[in-house]
């Protein structure tokens, strides 16, 4: 994108469409009458093209203005222009930027655009920059609005009168570029450079020639209607110089808001406006900030020029004042101005010591100045005040912990203790009455503690003269001791922990937990109670079972209910009938006769039980490919155990290999045939809950997968074994690992191949088998250059050896 360093691409650029001849759809002979040409109708491409040509040819800016004026560009098609520019540069580029605009006659925009990452932090320290960098305040004038009597006429504003009476009539007018307006019967009148209110009395004259009776029954109302624009120029030290077309009610802050404002080296107190090449005006821009004064916001004619020089003098303030930041002095001011447009000190300044310092040839002066002493100020002077602590408060005393009512109370001299206390409502009643504490502090700032006794303060035995800055702290019996509480645990609808209570008994925190479950039983709750101080002396125990009870399953009060009494930090535990924990059901799946969902009707619920509570198998099961799915959480620690079977069946070892499958499952092998033959065996496991029991169909396939030339699945013939699968596979891979080949059978367990000597013994295959044959892992060799290496640190170390031995 084009690059103008302050400056956005200027508003000439469409002298650019006019020298490249054809822009996209722009003929050159549209291009020659730039009258013609619709900017707003041009495309993205064109504009881009328009930017790109310009960068080619290294125009500048002052040169592109020119070429647009002098083909005879409008000012409305330049701002459409410049706009269309400002959209596609901000568009491609990350660069944020601030747009001011204004309306202007016919409704389009005059726009200026300042660079955001141009306008620093120091630059928003100067006092006064906001006015003119704030979305909220743009200065844009009401061109709707009725212009002051004080409005110079000029070429392009519009007149209309109105006559109406005895007589009635209307008639619009436009200054010509003459200075005239005309008016039917009446010829030309000059009203060019005339105020509002004189041009009213030269019409109404001129008028009264064919209107005798005007001022009379007939009356006239001159008012202006459309505005001219205007050419007003900014210059000097603002953040984007240079002129613009505006509307012809334009002020000096709306062109001000427009140019971004002074720069920091800019001048608030200062502002030339210039008029025929002379200064008309010295306007500051303080008198609007700090004393509301709006005569300092003028308005513009054609061809003013508003100069804003560098400052002259800048104090920075800082501290505790209401605003801080650069502020601009005129000759003459003081440091009790300054203070002024700082709006005063903050609450918490110390106006006793104003820092002021300033720079001198010989270095800095310092000077601590008061408020009113009027001190001279020069460029670069410095404000600050400090902050008085807020730390130590004087004339207070404070009491906390067990009074009725804690706080900060005023101390006055031979202020005591008790009547602290009594000004505070005095003790409560769990009050600690063995020792209270003061905190004072001495003369050096240091802390010292002060106890006394709560009891004899309350009886009148002591008292205590108190200082100013004094904290008392009384404390009640539970701060002092840790929180008694009672847990309830077990087989109670909410097992919480409570409060201890006195005299609360087995039955109360029962209740207090919501009372027994379904499966509580009431002749099995115990109560375990923290030893005492002698018990854990002698015992490695922190508790012990104090007893067993037994209580009415609805809690009812008995003869004996108060007999036993808990006491804090009691645990009750309430146990559940024998085996009413079991809960739960068991899915039977595959061929069973009544396949489905079984619930666990007892703790001693086996393999067969549940096979004998489903029918029995159907003649399509494979019993000895039935397998057992449980939901276990399988853990790091449980998968590397996984791991270490599947490798020792790597290394021939037999072994129950558990699969984890989805959701939580894993498979347990199991060999169903030798369940049923021995039910008593440990190999009839119990059924846990959400236990899967699969019994599949016969299968008449095994599969050979791993490092064969085709893994395929092949039927089973009887007497065959694995290495022969193999080979009816297309045989063993380059890389197969053939001494490790191994097969899955259908319940999940897995066989090795075995070996002895020079023999291998490969697993036997049944229906539905896996024959795996793993990938051979290769070593890497260990090279001739790597050997000598070994062989000369080996070589080096042995003589150092045998030097030592030598010693």
């Amino acid at each position: 994108m084009l690059n103008v360093g302050r400056r956005t691409l200027n508003i000439g650029v469409i002298a650019i469409a006019i020298l490249i001849g054809n822009v996209g759809n722009l003929s050159l002979a549209s291009a020659q009458d730039p009258q013609n040409v619709n900017v707003s109708e041009m495309s993205d491409a064109q504009i881009n093209k328009i930017i790109s040509e310009m960068n080619s040819r290294n125009l500048s800016l002052d040169q592109a203005k020119k070429l647009a004026r002098a083909r005879g560009a409008s000012e409305v098609q330049i701002a459409e222009l410049e706009q269309r520019i400002l959209s596609a540069q901000q568009g491609g580029s990350k660069t944020r930027t601030q747009t001011r605009e204004v309306k202007v006659e016919n409704n389009d925009l005059s726009e200026r655009s300042v660079e955001e990452d141009e306008i620093s932090a120091e630059d928003k320290l100067v006092f006064g920059h906001a006015l003119f960098n704030n979305d909220k305040l743009s200065f844009e004038p009401n061109v709707n609005a009725p212009v002051s009597d004080a409005y110079v006429l000029g070429p392009g504003d519009e007149v209309n009168i109105d006559i109406y009476g005895l007589s009635q009539q209307s008639y619009t007018a436009l200054v010509s570029h003459l200075g005239n307006i005309d008016i039917p019967l009446i010829g030309p009148i000059y009203v060019g450079g005339q105020t509002l209110s004189s041009a009213r009395q030269i019409i109404t004259s001129k008028l009264r020639t064919i209107y005798s009776d005007l001022g009379g029954k007939t009356s006239a109302s001159i008012k202006l209607g459309k505005l001219r624009t205007i050419n007003v120029s900014v210059m000097g030290e603002v953040f984007a110089p240079g002129t613009y077309t505006v509307s012809g009610a334009t002020s000096l802050f709306n062109l001000m808001h427009l140019s971004g404002g002074p720069t920091i080296n800019g001048s608030f107190r200062d502002v030339q406006l210039l008029r025929d090449g002379k200064v008309v005006a010295h306007l500051d821009v303080y008198d609007f900030l700090i004393k509301g004064n709006a005569s300092v916001n003028v308005s513009l004619r054609d061809g003013d020029i508003v100069m804003v020089p560098t400052y002259q003098k800048r104090i920075v303030v800082n501290g505790a004042f209401k605003r801080t930041g650069y502020f601009e002095a005129k000759e003459g001011e003081t440091s009790d101005d300054i203070i002024a447009f700082a709006g005063g000190f903050a609450p918490d300044a110390n106006v006793d010591n104003i820092q002021f310092t300033r720079i001198t040839v010989r270095g800095k002066e310092f000077m601590s100045i008061k408020a009113g002493d009027a001190l001279p100020v020069a460029n670069g002077d410095r404000l600050e005040v400090v902050s008085i602590s807020e730390e130590r408060t004087n004339g207070q005393v404070s009491v906390t912990g067990a009074v009725f009512a804690p706080g900060s109370y005023q101390y006055k001299s031979g202020l005591k203790l008790s009547e602290l206390v009594s000004q505070a409502g005095g003790l409560v009643e769990n009050a600690f009455l063995s020792r209270g504490i003061v905190s004072r502090l001495k003369d050096d700032r240091s802390l010292e503690s002060l106890n006394f006794n709560v009891a004899e303060l309350v009886n009148g035995a002591y008292d205590l003269p108190l200082k100013d800055g004094d904290a008392v702290y009384i404390t009640t019996n539970e701060d002092l001791r840790t929180k008694r509480t009672i847990s309830i645990t077990g087989e109670v609808l909410t097992p919480i922990t409570i409060e201890y209570r006195e005299n609360m008994t087995l039955g109360d925190a029962i209740v207090l937990a919501g009372g027994l479950t379904d499966f509580a039983t009431p002749n099995k709750v115990e109560i375990y109670r923290r030893l005492t101080d002698e018990e854990s002396e002698n015992s490695a125990l922190v508790s012990r079972v104090l007893k067993t009870v037994t209580i009415t399953k609805d809690l009812a009060i008995g003869s004996k209910d108060n007999e036993f009494v808990l006491m804090p930090f009691d645990v009750i535990s309430v146990h559940a009938y024998p085996n009413s924990s079991i809960k739960g059901s068991v899915k039977v799946t595959g061929q069973v006769k009544y396949p489905g969902l079984y619930s666990i009707v007892s703790a001693d619920e086996t393999i067969t039980s549940l096979i004998e509570r489903a029918g029995g198998f159907s003649p399509l099961a494979d019993i000895e490919g039935a397998r057992l799915y449980r939901r276990e959480v399988i853990d790091d620690k449980l998968k590397a155990i996984l791991k270490q079977n599947q490798e020792a069946l790597i290394d021939g070892e037999q072994s129950s290999v558990d699969v984890e499958i989805k959701d939580g499952y894993k498979l347990i092998a199991i060999e169903l045939s030798e369940i049923i033959s021995h039910p008593n065996r440990y190999s009839n496991i119990h059924i846990r809950p959400d236990d899967e029991l699969v019994v599949p169909v016969k299968q008449e396939t095994v599969s050979v997968s791993g490092q064969v030339l085709n893994s395929v699945s092949l039927s089973y013939i009887e007497g065959t074994n694995a290495k022969e699968y193999v080979q009816l596979a297309g045989g063993f891979a380059p890389n197969a690992y053939k001494s490790k080949l191994y097969v899955v059978y259908p319940n999940g367990k897995a066989v090795a191949t075995k070996r002895f000597l020079w023999f291998k013994r490969y697993p036997d295959v049944v229906p539905g088998s896996q024959v795996v044959v793993p990938e051979k892992v290769k070593k890497e060799r260990i090279g001739a250059p790597v050997l000598v290496s070994m062989s000369s640190s080996v070589v080096t170390m042995m003589a150092i050896v045998v030097n030592l031995l030598k010693q």
